[in-house]
């Protein structure tokens, strides 16, 4: 299972085509905005270039409608279960709307192929939601990095419905959210950043982390793809843990907000109380959160101190992050890169590249 997406990405896919055939799913419905309220209407048939739904609204032909497909119920609170598209209606019928979808370019949604078209079960509607968000996943990656393509539709499209894979389609769908509409087709990924993410961030089963894995996908594209040197980012990213991310976003923010105050050039140091240490990274012992500091000074990501070996409600410690750890915040958390004076790009110069593993 750990090697499954690596072997993926190393090897070839085979080419299919899909046709625009439509097909009822029971208990499918779409999510549309009604004034201020979201407003479910049932899918009567849908296909890989569009949907006709049963409703009441009339939308004006040629308009854009966005939608959110899922199954019959409340908004889904899990990502893998509903995904979100653009279409316009193209025309009305007696009892509701037909729509064409609008997809991104090179968006090839093979809806019926494999296991959907062979199956005599019920196609459920997380089925149909499962294979637009692959589809939409593997044109943004192939978009940013065509280098890539084939492997990358081979590891997404081997194992549909895996934990692996939907974290990996996941982070692609944020990152294409978040990134920009004007940059998504020239901006480019260099391949071994993306393989690194792609294997990396597959393990990250928690919104924080698949965060973390999309915006650092974002800050590795520029309009040649040739940023390698953000594997060093990815490195760091693959060798923290959950509670250790979250104490340095915590750090990197204070001090943040302290270099704005005081008009600082490099990260000051912050003074941490223990409740808020325990609440910023989730753990309730002192000495657990003292070794979470530890790792992440070993990292190079926060300056090192003094050792301390007792802490109690009144302790606190003195906290500061290197400029290296400021740009993997910045990097991170979807900001401004880092930009640190003469001392700070001394620091991150001097600061050994991680091993990549």
């Amino acid at each position: 299972m750990r090697s499954s997406i690596k072997n993926w990405l190393d090897s070839p896919i085979v080419s299919h085509r899909g046709r625009a055939e439509r097909r009822q799913v029971a208990g499918l419905v779409a999510y549309h905005t009604e004034g201020t309220s979201l407003q479910p209407d049932l899918v009567r048939n849908i296909s890989a270039s569009g949907v006709y739904l049963v409703t009441t609204t009339r939308w004006v032909i040629g308009s854009p409608i966005d939608l959110t497909l899922q199954r019959m119920g409340q908004p889904e609170e899990y990502a893998e279960n509903r995904i979100q598209l653009r279409a316009k209606a193209v025309r009305w019928g007696e009892d509701g709307v037909g729509l064409s979808f609008l997809h991104s370019a090179g968006t090839a949604v093979r809806l019926w192929d494999g296991r959907l078209r062979n199956s005599n079960d019920p196609i459920e509607p997380v089925d149909v939601v499962r294979q637009f968000r692959v589809a939409r996943a593997e044109a943004f990656l192939r978009r940013i990095c065509p280098s890539m393509g084939d492997r990358t539709s081979a590891a997404l499209r081997n194992d549909v419905g895996s934990f692996r894979t939907e974290n990996v389609i996941e982070i692609a769908l944020r990152a294409e959210h978040d990134m920009p509409e004007a940059e998504t087709g020239r901006k480019l990924i260099h391949p071994d950043v993306l393989r690194q993410i792609l294997e990396n961030g597959s393990w990250a089963d928690l919104d924080w982390t698949r965060e973390l894995w999309s915006n650092l996908l974002i800050s590795a594209c520029n309009s040649a793809g040739t940023d390698r040197a953000s594997l060093q980012f990815t490195s760091l990213m693959s060798q923290m843990n959950v509670n250790q991310t979250r104490l340095l976003s915590w750090v990197c923010e204070t001090s943040s907000q302290q270099m704005l105050e005081s008009g600082a050039t490099e990260p000051e140091a912050i003074e941490g109380r223990s409740d808020q240490l325990k609440q910023a990274t989730g753990i309730g012992d002192m000495v657990r959160v003292e070794r979470e500091v530890n790792h992440l000074v070993e990292l190079g990501l926060l300056k090192s101190r003094p050792r301390s070996s007792y802490f109690d409600e009144d302790d606190h410690l003195t906290l500061c992050p290197t400029a290296m750890g400021m740009e993997f915040y910045m990097r991170s958390r979807s900001r401004q890169h880092f930009i640190p004076s003469t001392l700070g790009a001394a620091e991150m110069a001097a600061t050994p590249s991680q091993q990549v593993h």
